[in-house]
């Protein structure tokens, strides 16, 4: 038989067997990487689950300022938050070592303590049960200011250093070699289905480059990599990760769904018929 022509359900049901489980195999070893990803990736920003942020922190480092202190300048904050004194205080806190201390220090600070300033401004609609219902319009639902557990996420600076070059090459190393192995059984695998070409095809080649897109751009994403001959912003390759990662790990989940159920399928009746 000419190798165009060889088709997984032609194949003895022994060796179907086989590749059903090698492919099950793959399947539950790609579950296990995103499961991983996710807990070793998604610690980074001190919130559960991962974010952009995360990613950002890995590969390119993070240098966000106090989001709460951001917002006290804005033109929302001034006419929510009119008296001077009571503003400067939040400023003060948030500009000082002592924000968790501090927060809700009443014996020391008195009326003037984050908590209650923030109780008395924001929490009737910054609240994850709004009182005043008519004005938490918008994102003010989101953003809740009524406990030290939410208020934590947006008082504090963010810095994350992006992972040490030593360990990323080093990631480099394992991932640049086995994946494109991997990609290429699958890709073959799946070569050899009867579903139509097209399909295929583009299902092969799109996980192929989206995995090029992912490894390159754990390098490209970082201020520092060829920061003389690549004088650019590098923040759109943290973007190319998630979107190179995302491709790859779909294109190839579909892989494997296709080689799997051409599998299962009855062995089709007659000669192999050539396929364009």
């Amino acid at each position: 038989m000419d190798l165009s022509e060889f088709r997984l359900r032609r194949l003895p049901l022994s060796l179907r067997v086989a590749a059903a489980s090698l492919v099950l195999a793959l399947a539950i070893g790609e579950g296990a990487s995103l499961a991983h990803l996710v807990n070793h990736q998604g610690k980074r920003d001190d919130e559960r689950g991962l974010s952009l942020v995360d990613v950002q922190g890995a590969y390119h480092g993070v240098d966000q300022p106090s989001r709460l202190a951001s917002a006290l300048d804005t033109a929302h904050v001034r006419d929510h938050a009119p008296d001077e004194t009571e503003l400067a205080a939040l400023k003060s806190w948030l500009a000082g070592g002592r924000i968790n201390l501090d927060y809700d220090d009443e014996d020391r600070l008195g009326e003037l303590a984050p908590a209650l300033i923030l109780e008395r401004r924001c929490a009737s609609c910054h609240a994850r049960t709004p009182k005043d219902v008519a004005g938490a319009k918008g994102a003010a639902p989101m953003i809740p200011l009524d406990s030290w557990g939410d208020v934590s996420r947006v008082a504090f600076e963010r810095h994350l250093e992006p992972t040490a070059e030593e360990i990323l090459a080093l990631s480099t190393h394992v991932h640049a070699l086995m994946l494109p192995i991997v990609a290429l059984a699958v890709g073959l695998l799946c070569l050899a289905t009867s579903w139509p070409r097209r399909i295929v095809r583009w299902t092969v080649a799109v996980g192929a480059v989206g995995m090029l897109v992912d490894l390159a751009g754990w390098w490209l994403a970082r201020p520092t990599f060829l920061a003389g001959v690549l004088p650019f912003d590098r923040m759109p390759f943290v973007t190319a990760v998630v979107a190179g990662g995302a491709a790859f790990c779909l294109a190839l989940t579909a892989q494997l769904a296709l080689v799997f159920v051409d599998l299962l399928l009855p062995a089709p009746k007659g000669p192999p018929s050539p396929r364009p």
